[in-house]
């Protein structure tokens, strides 16, 4: 957005026919030509302005938008004045539903009657089964024969004690 008005000429923008006419006396003719560019520079800011076409803001204008907010920074970026640049969290409100309205959706929503119905007896059978594991005696086990040793001993005949 070009900016063709000083903030004093914008003065002189908004001023209505009466205002004007006391400014310049009616016969100042520097003065009424002065008006007439004002109005003039006034009225092709308005028709640039016009045509900007709403944006989001660039990756840029947000770190310098987000490090003002938490007063990183004491410079107000320019951007924030353009109307027609609009946040990131604000695109995202616009074109997403909010959590409070989800949230507040789903406190209102209609009561359901209907039954859960759980088979607990499979349930039941396999803690049984497990409960029966643990709980069992130890199992008793056959004592393993004793081996007969083929050592090097027995191959050349030599007696062990």
């Amino acid at each position: 957005m070009k900016k063709y008005l000083s903030d004093n000429d914008l003065i002189f923008a908004t001023m209505n026919p009466k205002e004007a006419m006391e400014w310049t006396g009616g016969h100042d003719k520097e003065k009424i030509k002065h008006m007439r560019e004002v109005k003039a520079a006034a009225r092709k800011q308005e028709a640039a302005n016009a045509a900007v076409k709403p944006r989001e803001e660039t990756a840029v204008e947000r770190i310098e938008r987000i490090k003002y907010e938490f007063n990183e920074t004491k410079k107000r970026p320019p951007h924030l004045d353009n109307k027609k640049i609009y946040s990131f969290e604000e695109n995202f409100k616009k074109n997403h539903p909010s959590i409070e309205a989800a949230a507040t959706a789903s406190k209102t929503t209609r009561k359901d009657n209907f039954k859960i119905n759980i088979d607990l007896s499979s349930i039941s059978n396999s803690i049984t089964n497990m409960d029966n594991y643990i709980n069992a005696a130890e199992p008793k086990y056959k004592a393993p024969k004793p081996e007969k040793l083929e050592g090097i001993e027995t191959i050349f005949g030599i007696k062990t004690k």
